[in-house]
């Protein structure tokens, strides 16, 4: 048995260049895009799945933290796009009040809709007039030889292999997956090589939650 294989050498066509190419369509590549396009760069939101929002849809986290300062008093202090996202979920009634978190009573978190987000993010990303490329995974990165920097990536999807470049690359893949094409160090887990377990989030349906709320905690 063969240990490896040689592929052919092939061409790679460019379809398009970009003043930013965002990579993942998280939060952070969805803030990241929008405010790239707002500065008028032409830019383009690459996302591997078939929606946007990353671990707030895929993940189905099921609360936004961040938004309030902790403590006794909870002020609110992120705006912008965030609030942006958060007015379109509200419209479609799939954001609660702000509420404190019986895990940690020193956060208030707001609970949301996690298939509406699919929506208000794909609909906010769009307005922006921010160009969209879903079921596509970054298989590679350009670099540029001379100066030693990068300048493209290739891509795989249904329609085949191609290549996007771009004067900015936005990592947003959440696993740094551009940076480590792009041979930037990394390590894994804390100093021991330790990783966090794993969380599993699932949705469940005809609760009877009067019943749930008179459960008592074992402690």
């Amino acid at each position: 048995m063969k240990n490896k294989i040689v592929e052919d050498a092939r061409e790679v066509e460019v379809k398009r260049e970009y003043d930013v190419l965002v990579i993942g369509g998280g939060v952070a590549g969805i803030a990241a895009s929008i405010s790239a396009s707002r500065s008028g760069a032409r830019t383009i939101l690459i996302e591997r799945y078939g929606f946007f929002g990353g671990m707030v849809t895929a993940g189905m986290v099921g609360a936004f933290c961040g938004f309030f300062t902790t403590g006794s008093m909870k002020n609110k202090i992120v705006g912008g796009i965030a609030d942006k996202l958060l007015e379109g979920l509200r419209k479609k009634g799939a954001l609660s009040e702000p509420r404190i978190s019986k895990i940690d009573p020193r956060l208030a978190t707001y609970r949301y809709h996690p298939e509406v987000f699919k929506y208000v993010a794909e609909q906010t990303v769009l307005q922006n007039g921010i160009d969209i490329l879903f079921h596509t995974l970054v298989v590679d990165v350009i670099r540029e030889t001379k100066n030693n920097f990068l300048s493209g990536v290739i891509v795989e999807n249904k329609a085949g292999r191609f290549a996007f470049l771009g004067k900015i690359i936005i990592d947003a893949t959440g696993d740094g997956d551009i940076a480590f094409r792009a041979g930037v160090p990394y390590y894994l887990g804390n100093e021991d090589g330790r990783l966090q377990y794993l969380t599993t989030m699932f949705r469940t349906m005809d609760v009877d939650l009067d019943r749930i709320n008179e459960l008592i905690l074992l402690r």
